[in-house]
């Protein structure tokens, strides 16, 4: 059987960790400070409900907070990856199928060629729809992963118990 060590990712130095932790969750103040009211940009700026701003915002602060977390913290890490993977999840999944129009663009480059172009909504709505869809799906198997988790750590302990 194949150890956990095997499949494991490399620990990145406490310093890398420390920037990139931090500045994801600085990247999350914008978003967040907006949902919540403390930002109130220009009108017309920004199209989606304050709960999907937000969300945005959380994927940021879960990310962070993964980044800081130790390797150790295992259950806490499963349960922030379910988190930011659900709510990425769910704001693909409301471009994709929430009400209102959207506006799509995309482009394409090949070194100093560039093409930018407009995409019609159905278009816009059907690759997210398909993102949203598959990552939904992916947010599903890591929440029964982590259940799993959670359950071998119970069996673990309860184990240790009987034995001391």
């Amino acid at each position: 059987m194949p150890s956990d060590r095997m499949h494991a990712v490399p620990e990145l130095a406490p310093r890398t960790r420390l920037v990139l932790g931090l500045g994801m969750l600085a990247a999350a103040l914008p978003p967040v400070l907006i949902a919540i009211g403390v930002i109130v940009p220009r009108p017309g700026t920004v199209h989606a409900p304050k709960w999907i701003v937000l969300l945005a915002g959380c994927l940021f602060v879960f990310g962070g907070v993964l980044i800081l977390l130790p390797a150790r913290m295992r259950l806490l890490r499963g349960f922030l990856g379910g988190l930011l993977v659900t709510a990425l999840g769910v704001v693909f999944d409301w471009i994709a199928f929430g009400l209102g129009d959207r506006r799509f663009s995309g482009g394409m480059s090949i070194g100093p060629l560039f093409n930018s172009t407009g995409s019609d909504e159905a278009g816009g709505r059907i690759a997210f729809g398909i993102a949203g869809v598959l990552i939904t799906l992916f947010a599903l198997w890591a929440w029964g992963k982590w259940l799993r988790s959670l359950l071998a750590s119970g069996a673990d302990e309860a184990n240790r118990d009987r034995q001391g």
